[in-house]
């Protein structure tokens, strides 16, 4: 249902009744009652007293007082004094398809909408209702001890009955195995026995006269007390709330107030108990979601419920009326053991896609460029439920703004179903083609335009709008982003680096732009980032994309620079690209270098080897290497790549002598010598046979009598000499020697 200004004035006219309405005039038309679940008796029983009479009652569509075609249960009765009322989820339906239930080990939502009668001025009302989880049965109730008969008033039908002595008894005539949220119309405190609950109230700062939320265990002792002076019972009330806006009649205002309540099991909680979140007035009459007045969040204490051992739990709610009265009703929304779903909108800057070619998600109250292509989704997610959810009717109002050419729906098997839009479309209705199921989880609808806005204006703000999805056992309703729409500005960026570059494997090269605005405007380096694409990808992300802290704020032009490491690249050629965004989005073109890795080889020799230590004589003989040789090539390179080690010696001395005969000399295999002391010998090849790195351990090849030897030709003076060799590893084969 669209929700027009008429409607908003219908409203506000209808609410400013002084009286406390009666039922035909609180269901006098659909526009003043909101949507909810069709034929609701399948799913919510009323419960079957023992002794008394229960009062609530289902309101079937147009027939009696209720001139709507809306599904509405009466709780109680304007005029109907010390009366009782209560209605429970249907846990135990034949068909398990329908069975309704809260199962405390999983994450559950329920919706509804509450009207607690009465009118703009304050009136005399009572008592209101309470929401209930409780695991007593189909027709839990409070009761007499004695007669087994329910008692109103105060009790809201929930509570302990106040005519008991011990705090025990007051729990034992309570709802067992319950936790409950009361809507209380009246404060009881009349400093009689039967009418002393909210005396506790007075404790809080806030005057509680009028109505209040609170939450408490009806079955559990501890709830209750006594007074000390005249040993009236008096209830613990959990977190009261008495005013919204400053305003204390919140309850009683002939408005309808909606109530949306999330169990989370204790495995989804950071505090090992269960939680259960309300939120009052959340929702508009006609259905769009809105910040609510009230959100809670309560840690529910399981051993105040005793359950011993229950998981399934029936939901529902009681009320009463005592000496004074009101028409509560309520109006369900949705049932989370029949279907959980969940319903979310999104809007996407197609233009504005990341380096790896991702839309950017616009957050609500971001922003766009004029004339930038756009996407709208609507996901509907199937999470549970024992049912589908079924004949799903999509009332969607899209934002302006938008010049619309698509509209899809996709669902999860692949198949699509194409809607009507185009241009300036203000509003999609559709029913869906299939069911969202276990076996067909999503459907996401699908807008696709170009946004719209008066090139004059700087910024053209663009509000959320309403969709409704509305099955015959589920309805969800979603709100779009609000965005902005600004002009977009030209932003240039130019290439100021050396193009096709070499750069080793192990090493990196240095890249940059020139940022600017076309026509010139100043630059703010904390309002501009630069991204960077290597191969196609972007990385880092554009989340994490680096800042251009060199920037000067007071320049129409300046320069960045990026160091690229060949470890963030592929050996071979590589394409390296860059873009400026400002914090409007506005993108500039692309700049690519081209930037060639190439393998390396890299030799590792021991810093200090030694020759063994001799005697001066005899004069003609081969020294041997210590064993603190050590001499490897790895090859980085492709492969089949060859190698040729080469070395350099210079000459032995110790200071003021040096070795005159003989010197550092290499011996192949053969026995070849070949002296090296001020000499380039080749002492090594090899090619690699692996596409990995590979190790070529060069010492280890040597024997006793060949490699790397020192020679003695004649008499040298006793001392210790040294010696630097150079290693010297280059592309391809040459021959040794």
């Amino acid at each position: 249902m669209a929700f027009n200004l008429n409607n908003v004035q219908a409203i506000s006219q209808y609410s400013g009744l002084s009286e406390n309405a009666s039922l035909y005039k609180l269901l006098s038309d659909d526009d003043h009652v909101p949507n909810g679940l069709s034929d609701i008796s399948q799913w919510f029983d009323i419960a079957n007293l023992n002794n008394g009479t229960n009062n609530a009652k289902l309101l079937p569509p147009n027939s009696g007082n209720n001139f709507t075609s809306r599904n509405v249960i009466e709780i109680t009765d304007k005029g109907k004094n010390g009366s009782f009322g209560a209605v429970w989820s249907n846990l135990n339906a034949s068909d398990k398809a329908n069975q309704n239930y809260i199962d405390i080990n999983k994450k559950q939502t329920m919706s509804m909408w509450l009207l607690f009668g009465g009118g703009r001025s304050n009136g005399s009302y009572g008592d209101g209702m309470a929401f209930v989880l409780q695991g007593q049965g189909a027709d839990a109730f409070n009761h007499q001890l004695i007669t087994n008969t329910p008692v109103g008033g105060e009790t809201m039908g929930v509570w302990g009955v106040p005519l008991r002595t011990t705090v025990a008894e007051l729990a034992n005539s309570a709802i067992q195995k319950s936790w409950a949220l009361e809507f209380d119309t009246k404060f009881n405190g009349d400093n009689s026995i039967d009418s002393y609950y909210d005396v506790p109230l007075n404790a809080f700062p806030d005057p509680t006269e009028i109505n209040h939320i609170a939450y408490s265990y009806p079955g559990d002792s501890s709830s209750y007390t006594f007074d000390s002076q005249n040993d009236y019972p008096e209830l613990i009330h959990y977190d009261p709330t008495f005013k919204i806006d400053g305003q204390r009649n919140i309850l009683t205002d002939q408005q309808w107030h909606h109530l949306t309540i999330t169990w989370t099991p204790e495995s989804m909680t950071d505090t090992g108990k269960p939680m259960i979140t309300y939120k009052f007035n959340d929702e508009t009459l006609d259905g769009a979601p809105k910040e609510a007045d009230i959100e809670k969040n309560v840690n529910i204490d399981l051993s105040k419920m005793h359950l011993n051992g229950l998981t399934k739990l029936y939901w529902g709610f009681t009320g009463s009326t005592g000496a004074d009265t009101e028409t509560n009703l309520v109006v369900f929304e949705s049932v989370p053991s029949i279907v959980e779903a969940d319903t979310t909108s999104k809007l996407f800057d197609i233009t504005q896609a990341d380096g790896s070619g991702t839309p950017r998600e616009v957050g609500d109250s971001g922003k766009v460029n004029n004339g930038d292509k756009l996407s709208l989704e609507y996901d509907l997610k199937y999470l549970s439920g024992s049912q589908d959810w079924k004949s799903i009717a999509a009332d969607i109002d899209l934002p302006t703004n938008i010049t619309y050419n698509s509209g899809q729906i996709t669902y999860t098997d692949g198949t699509t179903q194409n809607l009507s839009v185009s241009g300036n479309s203000t509003n999609v209705k559709a029913t869906l083609n299939k069911d969202i199921s276990s076996t067909n989880k999503l459907a996401k609808i699908t807008f696709t335009g170009t946004a719209k806005a008066d090139a004059n204006t700087v910024s053209t703000s663009v509000a959320s709008q309403h969709a409704s999805f509305i099955g015959t056992n589920l309805q969800k309703n979603v709100m779009s982003p609000a965005f902005t729409i600004v002009q977009p500005k030209k932003l240039t960026l130019t290439a100021n680096s050396e193009d096709n570059q070499t750069i080793k494997i192990s090493g990196q090269t240095n890249l940059g732009g020139i940022v600017a605005y076309n026509p010139a405007d100043t630059l703010d380096d904390s309002k501009i980032t630069i991204h960077r694409i290597i191969n196609g990808s972007e990385t880092p992300s554009s989340n994490n994309a680096p800042l251009l802290g060199s920037l000067n704020s007071n320049s129409s032009a300046d320069t960045f620079s990026y160091n690229v490491s060949a470890k963030d690249l592929t050996e071979g050629k590589n394409t390296v690209s860059f873009y400026a965004e400002d914090e409007n989005f506005n993108q500039s073109n692309l700049i690519t270098y081209t930037v060639n890795v190439v393998g390396d080889l890299i030799i590792n020799a021991a810093q200090t080897s030694h020759f063994q230590t001799v005697q001066e004589y005899p004069t003609n003989r081969m020294i041997h290497r210590s064993k603190d040789w050590s001499l490897t090539v790895n090859d980085q390179r492709s492969k089949n790549s060859s190698w040729t080690l080469q070395a350099q010696a210079t000459s032995l001395s110790n200071g003021s002598q040096t070795w005159d005969n003989g010197g550092i000399i290499f011996v192949d295999k053969d026995g070849n010598v070949y002296p090296i002391t001020n000499k380039v010998a080749n002492i090594a090849n090899g090619t690699k046979s692996q596409d990995a790195e590979q190790q070529f351990d060069i010492d280890d090849s040597w024997g006793h009598d060949n490699g790397i030897l020192l020679q003695q030709s004649g008499i040298e003076p006793t001392g210790t000499y040294t010696s630097t060799i150079t290693w010297t590893a280059v592309d391809g084969i040459k021959n040794i020697g």
